[in-house]
Protein backbone atom coordinates (compact mmCIF):
# COMPACT_ATOMS: atom_id res chain seq x y z
CA UNK A 1 0.00 0.00 0.00
CA UNK A 2 1.46 3.32 -1.06
CA UNK A 3 0.47 5.97 1.44
CA UNK A 4 2.13 9.13 0.09
CA UNK A 5 1.03 9.52 -3.52
CA UNK A 6 2.52 13.04 -3.62
CA UNK A 7 6.07 11.90 -2.88
CA UNK A 8 8.22 13.20 -5.76
CA UNK A 9 10.27 10.00 -5.98
CA UNK A 10 7.15 7.95 -6.70
CA UNK A 11 6.12 9.97 -9.75
CA UNK A 12 9.71 10.17 -10.95
CA UNK A 13 10.19 6.39 -10.65
CA UNK A 14 6.99 5.67 -12.62
CA UNK A 15 8.01 8.13 -15.35
CA UNK A 16 11.45 6.53 -15.68
CA UNK A 17 9.83 3.30 -16.86
CA UNK A 18 8.11 5.07 -19.79
CA UNK A 19 4.58 3.72 -20.21
CA UNK A 20 4.72 1.52 -17.13
CA UNK A 21 1.67 -0.74 -16.70
CA UNK A 22 0.38 -0.67 -13.15
CA UNK A 23 -1.99 -3.40 -12.02
CA UNK A 24 -4.21 -2.29 -9.18
CA UNK A 25 -5.67 -5.26 -7.39
CA UNK A 26 -4.30 -8.62 -6.49
CA UNK A 27 -5.06 -10.76 -3.48
CA UNK A 28 -7.50 -8.36 -1.82
CA UNK A 29 -9.32 -7.03 -4.91
CA UNK A 30 -12.20 -9.42 -4.26
CA UNK A 31 -12.70 -7.94 -0.80
CA UNK A 32 -12.92 -4.26 -1.75
CA UNK A 33 -16.02 -2.16 -2.32
CA UNK A 34 -15.96 1.19 -4.06
CA UNK A 35 -17.29 4.21 -2.17
CA UNK A 36 -19.65 5.35 -4.90
CA UNK A 37 -23.39 4.80 -4.87
CA UNK A 38 -23.22 3.31 -1.37
CA UNK A 39 -24.60 4.52 1.94
CA UNK A 40 -22.21 2.62 4.18
CA UNK A 41 -19.04 4.12 5.65
CA UNK A 42 -15.83 3.63 3.69
CA UNK A 43 -13.53 1.68 6.01
CA UNK A 44 -9.99 0.62 5.11
CA UNK A 45 -8.69 -2.94 5.24
CA UNK A 46 -7.80 -4.17 8.73
CA UNK A 47 -6.06 -7.29 10.00
CA UNK A 48 -8.53 -9.97 11.15
CA UNK A 49 -7.82 -13.61 11.90
CA UNK A 50 -10.77 -15.05 9.94
CA UNK A 51 -10.50 -12.84 6.83
CA UNK A 52 -9.21 -13.67 3.38
CA UNK A 53 -5.40 -13.64 3.70
CA UNK A 54 -5.86 -12.26 7.22
CA UNK A 55 -7.70 -9.08 6.21
CA UNK A 56 -11.23 -7.73 6.52
CA UNK A 57 -13.14 -6.34 3.58
CA UNK A 58 -12.09 -2.80 2.69
CA UNK A 59 -13.22 0.23 0.76
CA UNK A 60 -11.68 2.38 -1.96
CA UNK A 61 -12.80 5.96 -1.46
CA UNK A 62 -13.35 8.06 -4.55
CA UNK A 63 -11.03 10.68 -3.07
CA UNK A 64 -8.24 8.06 -3.08
CA UNK A 65 -9.22 6.94 -6.61
CA UNK A 66 -9.06 10.58 -7.77
CA UNK A 67 -5.59 11.00 -6.23
CA UNK A 68 -4.36 7.77 -7.81
CA UNK A 69 -5.57 8.95 -11.20
CA UNK A 70 -3.86 12.32 -10.75
CA UNK A 71 -0.62 10.38 -10.29
CA UNK A 72 -1.31 8.10 -13.26
CA UNK A 73 -2.10 11.00 -15.57
CA UNK A 74 1.02 12.92 -14.49
CA UNK A 75 3.25 9.94 -15.10
CA UNK A 76 1.66 8.37 -18.18
CA UNK A 77 1.13 5.03 -16.41
CA UNK A 78 -1.06 2.45 -18.15
CA UNK A 79 -3.70 1.07 -15.78
CA UNK A 80 -5.12 -2.40 -15.32
CA UNK A 81 -7.71 -2.39 -12.53
CA UNK A 82 -8.80 -5.59 -10.78
CA UNK A 83 -12.52 -5.61 -10.03
CA UNK A 84 -14.20 -7.43 -7.14
CA UNK A 85 -15.79 -10.64 -8.44
CA UNK A 86 -16.98 -11.84 -5.01
CA UNK A 87 -19.26 -8.91 -4.14
CA UNK A 88 -22.65 -10.34 -3.14
CA UNK A 89 -21.38 -13.91 -2.96
CA UNK A 90 -21.08 -15.94 0.22
CA UNK A 91 -18.47 -18.38 1.45
CA UNK A 92 -19.85 -21.92 1.35
CA UNK A 93 -16.90 -23.95 2.58
CA UNK A 94 -13.21 -23.29 2.98
CA UNK A 95 -12.30 -21.35 -0.18
CA UNK A 96 -15.43 -22.04 -2.25
CA UNK A 97 -17.81 -19.11 -2.85
CA UNK A 98 -21.35 -19.33 -4.24
CA UNK A 99 -24.26 -17.04 -5.01
CA UNK A 100 -24.89 -14.37 -7.60
CA UNK A 101 -22.31 -11.66 -8.18
CA UNK A 102 -23.75 -8.25 -7.28
CA UNK A 103 -22.60 -6.00 -10.12
CA UNK A 104 -24.19 -2.76 -8.84
CA UNK A 105 -21.11 -1.43 -7.04
CA UNK A 106 -18.86 -2.28 -9.99
CA UNK A 107 -21.30 -0.59 -12.39
CA UNK A 108 -21.30 2.58 -10.26
CA UNK A 109 -17.49 2.54 -9.98
CA UNK A 110 -16.89 2.10 -13.71
CA UNK A 111 -19.49 4.77 -14.45
CA UNK A 112 -17.74 7.16 -12.03
CA UNK A 113 -14.37 6.36 -13.63
CA UNK A 114 -15.72 7.13 -17.11
CA UNK A 115 -17.44 10.35 -15.92
CA UNK A 116 -14.07 11.60 -14.63
CA UNK A 117 -12.32 10.69 -17.89
CA UNK A 118 -9.90 8.30 -16.18
CA UNK A 119 -8.15 6.13 -18.76
CA UNK A 120 -8.29 2.50 -17.63
CA UNK A 121 -6.63 0.31 -20.25
CA UNK A 122 -8.08 -2.95 -18.95
CA UNK A 123 -10.44 -4.27 -16.29
CA UNK A 124 -9.51 -7.57 -14.66
CA UNK A 125 -12.41 -9.59 -13.24
CA UNK A 126 -11.49 -11.25 -9.96
CA UNK A 127 -8.17 -12.43 -8.68
CA UNK A 128 -7.23 -16.08 -9.17
CA UNK A 129 -10.75 -17.46 -8.66
CA UNK A 130 -10.52 -20.24 -11.28
CA UNK A 131 -9.32 -23.80 -10.76
CA UNK A 132 -8.47 -24.37 -7.14
CA UNK A 133 -8.21 -20.63 -6.57
CA UNK A 134 -5.91 -18.84 -4.19
CA UNK A 135 -7.85 -18.16 -1.04
CA UNK A 136 -11.19 -18.09 -2.89
CA UNK A 137 -12.72 -19.81 -5.91
CA UNK A 138 -15.95 -19.67 -7.89
CA UNK A 139 -17.63 -22.32 -10.05
CA UNK A 140 -16.53 -21.92 -13.68
CA UNK A 141 -20.09 -21.74 -15.09
CA UNK A 142 -21.09 -19.07 -12.58
CA UNK A 143 -17.89 -17.14 -13.25
CA UNK A 144 -18.51 -17.35 -17.01
CA UNK A 145 -22.01 -15.89 -16.62
CA UNK A 146 -20.57 -13.05 -14.56
CA UNK A 147 -17.92 -12.28 -17.19
CA UNK A 148 -20.72 -12.03 -19.77
CA UNK A 149 -22.60 -9.65 -17.45
CA UNK A 150 -19.50 -7.51 -16.91
CA UNK A 151 -18.84 -7.38 -20.66
CA UNK A 152 -22.42 -6.18 -21.12
CA UNK A 153 -21.88 -3.48 -18.49
CA UNK A 154 -18.71 -2.30 -20.21
CA UNK A 155 -20.50 -2.17 -23.59
CA UNK A 156 -23.32 -0.16 -22.03
CA UNK A 157 -21.05 2.33 -20.23
CA UNK A 158 -18.37 2.70 -22.92
CA UNK A 159 -20.74 3.61 -25.72
CA UNK A 160 -18.17 3.64 -28.50
CA UNK A 161 -16.74 0.15 -29.13
CA UNK A 162 -13.24 1.50 -29.73
CA UNK A 163 -13.27 3.25 -26.36
CA UNK A 164 -13.88 0.00 -24.45
CA UNK A 165 -10.96 -1.18 -22.33
CA UNK A 166 -9.99 -4.82 -22.46
CA UNK A 167 -11.74 -7.25 -20.13
CA UNK A 168 -9.22 -9.67 -18.64
CA UNK A 169 -10.62 -12.94 -17.34
CA UNK A 170 -10.00 -15.36 -15.84
CA UNK A 171 -7.09 -14.04 -13.86
CA UNK A 172 -6.14 -17.38 -12.39
CA UNK A 173 -5.13 -20.99 -12.74
CA UNK A 174 -6.47 -23.95 -14.68
CA UNK A 175 -6.77 -27.43 -13.19
CA UNK A 176 -4.41 -29.95 -14.70
CA UNK A 177 -6.78 -32.94 -14.45
CA UNK A 178 -8.33 -32.49 -17.92
CA UNK A 179 -4.92 -33.22 -19.49
CA UNK A 180 -4.92 -36.83 -18.21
Amino acid sequence: FVQDLDHPFLAQAIQEFHNLRIRLGGSLQDRVVYDVGTNSPCSPFTNVSNGLFGFSAGCLSMDRWDKLNDLFQKTGAIITFGLNALHGRYNVQRSFWAGKWNSTNTYDFVEYTISKGYPVDSWEFGNELSGHGTGARVDAKLYGKDVIELKSILRQLYRTPLSQPLLLAPGGFFDQQWYT
